[in-house]
């Protein structure tokens, strides 16, 4: 000890040198340690979920809860299950010791479950581990102060915020919630269906066969290859509307000779138009879910980073670049 006091004391620029390396040496370390949202946990919960029709909670529960339960319990180190039924749908939690193989696990409730997943009254059964780290790391809303549309905030949302927001580095994903698709509505008048003696059949028979986009080969002319294409498609409200659903009989003109009516009647029919027995307009389809900010109808903006990124990093990015956003788009709020 007294050695290292002595040699200290006697090269005081020696002593310095070491420390600042040390400082530096730690400045750098901490510059790229890595801040993650959650630790690297092996969560031990595996989910099971299964869609069975329209049924009600107490009959999934009858025909198929309690016998996946019991299947599940006999799992290896399974330490509890229990479930959450809906009409129509199920979600069974098994959870397992900490000191479980997941994989493993995970592979022997999928052999497990097989037989319920050749039952025909399941529509959909799945089984899946839950990550923290897969979770979105922002979550933003996005609205406008005039524009309550949410159609229109959905082509702005996914052809410039997205884009944005994608390219960023650490990004891995953006997706939107809350948006609405316009579709076209076609809202029958069962009378005039019925005057016409139509079926909504009919109708979107006549609909999908007129509404195509048909390819017609190639052709070859002085060496040069050209694409046939013929394209029908519908854009506007007025083609569908113009579209010819059937036919009707016309009053036939009086004509000399039984002969000349029949044939007459069985000539002279006229086109009937998609317009003249429904109504057709572009509205926007049902949401699957609907995004609210302090009341107000929003679009939801879910942000996933990469795999053993800095979260941190990621977050303070994202939060940079909306403000460059909400500067350059007048009227959005993030």
């Amino acid at each position: 000890m007294k050695n290292i006091i002595k040699f200290a004391v006697g090269n005081p620029v020696t002593i310095c040198m070491v420390v600042f390396a040390l400082l530096l040496l730690g400045k750098v370390s901490y510059d790229q340690l890595s801040v993650d949202l959650l630790p690297d946990l092996n969560n031990p919960r595996l989910f099971i979920e299964l869609k069975a029709g329209e049924r009600p909670p107490e009959e999934i529960e009858k025909q198929f809860v309690k016998n996946m339960e019991s299947m599940a319990i006999r799992q290896s180190d399974v330490t509890q299950v229990s479930s959450v039924i809906k009409a129509g749908t199920a979600r069974i939690t098994v959870e397992y010791t900490w000191t479980k193989d997941m994989d493993e696990a995970f592979l022997d409730l999928q052999k497990a479950m097989n037989p319920f997943a050749q039952n025909k009254e399941i529509t959909e059964l799945k089984i899946t581990q839950h990550d923290a780290n897969l979770s979105p790391v922002v979550l933003v809303g996005m609205s406008h102060q005039n524009i309550t549309d949410m159609a229109e905030l959905r082509k702005i949302a996914e052809s410039y915020i997205r884009n944005e927001l994608i390219r960023l580095e650490g990004v891995a994903e953006v997706t939107l919630s809350g948006e609405e698709e316009t579709t076209l509505t076609v809202q029958t008048d069962p009378y005039k269906l019925d005057a016409f003696q139509l079926k909504i059949e009919d109708i979107a028979s006549r609909i999908e066969s007129n509404n195509q986009s048909i390819s017609g080969g190639r052709v070859s002319e002085l060496g040069l290859q050209y694409l046939v294409k013929s394209s029908s498609l519908f854009s506007t409200e007025a083609d569908f509307e113009n579209l010819i659903v059937g036919y009707k009989p016309v009053q036939p003109q009086e004509a000399s000779g039984n002969s000349s009516s029949e044939t007459a009647a069985d000539v002279n029919k006229a086109p009937v138009f998609l317009k003249e027995v429904a109504t057709v307009q572009f509205m926007n389809a049902r949401p699957a879910n609907i995004v609210r900010i302090n009341g107000k109808r929003s679009i939801g903006l879910s942000i996933y980073k990469e795999v053993r990124f800095n979260t941190v990093k990621v977050v303070d990015e994202v939060t940079g670049r909306l403000a460059v956003i909400e500067d350059a788009l007048p009227g959005y709020h993030f």
